[in-house]
């Protein structure tokens, strides 16, 4: 029922132009065609406390200024009635999810007592809603699931029971619930880009509960900046908000003007629950080139090779390579694959290519590849204050893991999602797109390493090309981090220990990888250790799409150069993968893959931002 508070605002904005008896006549509809607890609208609790509060915002804008809040209507009270008692029959299943089912349930339940003026059920939501933010949200932020678009859906409930209970006259979720609800902004704040973007960490269905700014499922910027005027009285950096004004936070209305000062800070390094965080200089704010030795980077970058250095050496073409077999380039170790996609093409559109074409031969979605050189450098781009930051994924897991995803690392410029994580697909793709399951909460569709079984050493002569939805299935992707037990359940899971700078994990089969990371100005250096009783391992980069071309030791491109090295021979492969970055759609995206045989123990990767 979001459609509710779209149709409130449009009444407010147009009094006479009917929108308000259009909501009516839908809601009547709505309720004619689901009678209570009958059909797939009545099945989920948690659908059903999202409806509750969606028709509670939806009043609260029809009556906004009104002073009493009027009475529901005899319709209204049944509707109500009926969802209250959906959301007390299955309270324990819900609060066995440990996500965001006890949290939106349990707001729901404080909406119907609200709106029915019923004290005993409202005190009944807003226990039940403190007791779940407590249990779920860490006092450093970090939630339960381990996902930026269910922490923002966290966030919204937790705003909108506030918000609701405020208007009320009760006092909804405790104290310690919104400090927790505090805290969890500031970890989102932390995850999200200067304009509200937000990275596709973990599982996300794209919900968007009360989006009043109409920002979307991908921009979190409405969420943290009503969030930060409900907890914590200040600004989050986004004072023009339109959703907050229209609940009039911050202008007097509800809520006194913001207090001076940013609600949440951006540190160059930080931890929560399960996740590690740092910052660097934005474009043209430190520049390796300038000063320190030729060829090396400045700021304590020892031994990580100068983007003006490694620029020279690839123009040289690396005069002590030869060409392999396959159209592989072999140079200090580094075997690149420049051959075509061998793979039959996919009819354009069709359901084995996720509904996307491919990319003609020698060119992977939009990369350049089949060449050893570097591309000219482009030109220096205009100076960017906007910070370089990265998330990493590190566990432990104190909750179930929706994806098989630790120690991957997104990387953003900016407001620019460098190197990205797959995003979630669908909880139910479309015929003939059943791999969507597998692959996208799978370890093959993150950047982190995937282990081959023992005795499967890596591809000869060349990895296969073409889309992952294919020949990547199987041991030749690379082995989950932990077995799949059903949809969104995997067992188990890894034991994971802090590192300084990263995180370090040890599956149970044996295999351990650790990943630290350190920003010396614009280049972010990456080192990755391994162990264990493996036959071989893959490293993946998610790139953004953008014109990239193989090189000697990596790749290259307007947007960043990667550098890649390891203790053992390197077959560097750029492909094109898939990606979804919004739910129910996928489309091609470059990946960037270094294999590498056992006894590898360690990859090196440095990424220098222009």
């Amino acid at each position: 029922m979001a459609w509710l508070p779209l149709l409130a605002q449009a009444h407010r904005l147009e009094p006479a132009a009917g929108h308000a008896g259009r909501a009516e006549s839908l809601l009547a509809d709505w309720s004619a065609a689901n009678p209570a607890f009958l059909g797939p609208n009545w099945a989920c609790g948690q659908e059903a406390a999202l409806r509750v509060l969606h028709l509670a915002l939806a009043l609260a804008l029809l009556e906004a200024g009104h002073a009493p809040i009027p009475a529901p209507t005899p319709a209204m009270r049944a509707l109500l009635g009926h969802h209250a008692a959906r959301l007390l029959a299955t309270a324990a299943y819900a609060e066995a999810q440990d996500n965001n089912h006890p949290l939106s349930e349990a707001a729901g339940l404080l909406a119907c007592g609200l709106l029915l003026r019923e004290p005993g059920l409202a005190d009944r939501g807003a226990r039940r809603l403190s007791r779940a933010a407590r249990r779920l949200i860490a006092p450093d932020g970090g939630f339960a699931q381990p996902s930026a678009g269910y922490a923002r859906l966290a966030l919204d409930v937790l705003s909108l029971a506030a918000l609701l209970a405020g208007r009320h006259g009760h006092p909804g979720p405790d104290g310690t619930a919104r400090a927790r609800a505090a805290a969890l902004a500031g970890w989102l704040h932390r995850c999200t880009a200067p304009d509200g973007s937000m990275p596709r960490l973990g599982h996300c269905d794209d919900s968007a509960l009360a989006d009043l700014s109409l920002a979307g499922p991908g921009n979190a910027s409405g969420s943290l900046q009503r969030a930060a005027l409900l907890f914590r009285g200040r600004c989050a950096g986004f004072p023009e908000d339109p959703g907050c004004r229209w609940l009039g936070l911050g202008l007097g209305l509800g809520l006194g003007p913001a207090a001076p000062g940013p609600a949440f800070d951006r540190p160059a390094a930080w931890r929560a629950m399960g996740w590690a965080g740092f910052r660097g200089p934005g474009r043209g704010m430190a520049r390796d080139r300038a000063g320190g030795p030729a060829g090396m980077a400045p700021e304590g970058g020892a031994g990580v090779e100068s983007r003006a250095a490694t620029e020279a050496r690839a123009r040289e073409g690396r005069a002590d390579g030869r060409r392999g077999e396959g159209g592989a380039v072999r140079a200090a170790g580094v075997a690149v694959d420049a051959a075509p996609d061998r793979r039959p093409d996919p009819p354009r559109g069709s359901a084995a290519s996720g509904g996307a074409s491919t990319c003609a031969p020698g060119r992977v979605s939009g990369c350049a590849s089949g060449s050893a050189g570097a591309p000219d450098p482009a030109p220096d781009p205009a100076p960017d204050p906007t910070p370089a930051w990265a998330v990493l994924r590190t566990g432990p897991l104190r909750f179930r893991p929706g994806h098989a995803d630790l120690l991957h690392l997104d990387l953003w410029d900016g407001t620019l999602n460098l190197l990205r994580d797959a995003g979630t697909g669908s909880y139910n793709p479309p015929a003939g797109s059943g791999w969507w399951s597998d692959h996208f909460p799978g370890t093959a569709a993150h950047n982190t390493i995937c282990f081959l079984p023992a005795g499967v050493a890596g591809p000869s002569p060349a990895p296969p090309s073409g889309p992952m939805a294919g020949p990547m299935a199987g041991p030749m992707a690379g082995m989950d981090q932990m077995p799949r037990l059903s949809r969104f359940l995997f067992a188990r899971w890894p034991r994971c220990r802090a590192l300084p700078g990263g995180a370090a994990y040890r599956d149970a089969r044996g295999n351990r990888h650790a990943r630290t990371v350190a920003v010396a100005g614009r280049c972010w250096n990456v080192e990755d250790r391994v162990g264990g009783p493996f036959g071989g391992a893959i490293l993946r980069w998610r790139l953004a799409p953008s014109d990239w071309q193989l090189t000697g030791n990596g790749v290259a491109g307007p947007l960043a150069r990667l550098s890649l090295e390891s203790d053992a021979p390197l077959r560097l492969v750029l492909r094109q993968g898939v990606e979804s970055p919004r739910y129910g759609h996928v489309s091609p995206v470059p990946v960037l893959e270094a294999w590498a045989a056992a006894p590898v123990s360690w990859f090196r990767t440095v990424i220098r931002l222009p």
